[in-house]
């Protein structure tokens, strides 16, 4: 059981899109159903034109795919929520590393034991090096860490990352096991997400327009970059086992650490490049051996 070279493209590519959004998602996000809803709304007007080309319509009315959907986003929703409020509390290079190392944990865990999948040793070594370079990478020690905020960014980072095993979960089912089309089932949960946000964006209609007119740019950022990075990422769980996709996917703990430093001033580089050398012997041990 291995990766494909074109599948570990996908994962590569989609770990960089991610780490850029969410450099995005720092610079601007708002701990605010609105602010979720603002982003649904954009990111599903961005991908509609795709959406209208590759839809099949038959399936996408179908019952089950409005299940899948309407799961996915409701999951989608608390984990922009938990991770908007974590950014709120601390630096990138901490709350991301934390959230982004406790989803695949679970979800490899689950995929093992639950849908039987059976990786090699030294590929189960591999994501365990991975998820331990980014837990190492994210209880660096820094000063946000010693602030009062520091215990509940790390709370909500950790209640993030549980979101994240329940969507990777859910979401590899809907379109591996029921067979969902990638670009349709998303988009369609883009656009559920945004309904079910609705009554929260009426409500901070206001605050809306100075977001969108003070931070336009990195709204469009996130609204192309976050639905192209997970796109990728499930047509890569169509191909390859999500024990193997899912800790591999934490490589953009690599590209965040970097950002953080370059675009934020983050600080305590080298313990956490200590941790992404040690992921990027996790990496080898899942793709070279």
């Amino acid at each position: 059981m291995s990766l494909s070279p074109f599948a570990l493209s996908l994962v590569l590519a989609a770990a960089l899109c991610h780490a850029c959004w969410n450099l995005a998602l720092k610079r601007i996000g708002q701990p605010r159903l609105g602010f979720i809803g603002l982003m649904s709304v954009v990111e599903t007007v961005l991908w509609l034109p795709l959406a209208l080309v590759v839809i099949d319509a038959a399936i996408f009315l179908s019952p089950l795919a409005w299940l899948a959907m309407f799961g996915s986003a409701a999951l989608h929703i608390v984990y922009f929520w938990l991770l908007t409020s974590a950014y709120g509390r601390g630096d990138l290079g901490v709350a991301y590393p934390i959230a982004r190392a406790t989803g695949p944990l679970l979800s490899a865990i689950f995929a093992i034991l639950i849908l039987g999948e059976r990786p090699s040793p030294v590929e189960l070594m591999g994501a365990l090096a991975i998820i331990a370079g980014s837990l190492t990478v994210g209880f660096s020690t820094t000063k946000s860490m010693r602030s009062a905020n520091w215990s509940k960014g790390i709370g909500l980072a950790l209640l993030c990352g549980l979101t994240i095993a329940a969507y990777t979960i859910w979401d590899q089912q809907s379109v591996k096991a029921w067979a969902l089309p990638v670009v349709g089932f998303y988009w369609g949960q883009l656009l559920v997400r945004a309904a079910l946000c609705m009554p929260w964006m009426i409500r901070d209609r206001r605050l809306m327009a100075g977001w969108v007119q003070r931070d336009w740019r990195w709204i469009l950022v996130i609204g192309v970059l976050s639905p192209l990075a997970y796109q990728m990422i499930l047509y890569a769980m169509t191909l390859a086992p999500l024990s193997l996709v899912a800790p591999l996917r934490e490589s953009s703990i690599l590209f965040a650490i970097v950002l953080g430093a370059l675009f934020l001033g983050e600080t305590d580089f080298r313990r956490r490049l200590s941790g992404a050398l040690l992921m990027l012997v996790g990496l080898t041990l899942l793709t070279v051996f």
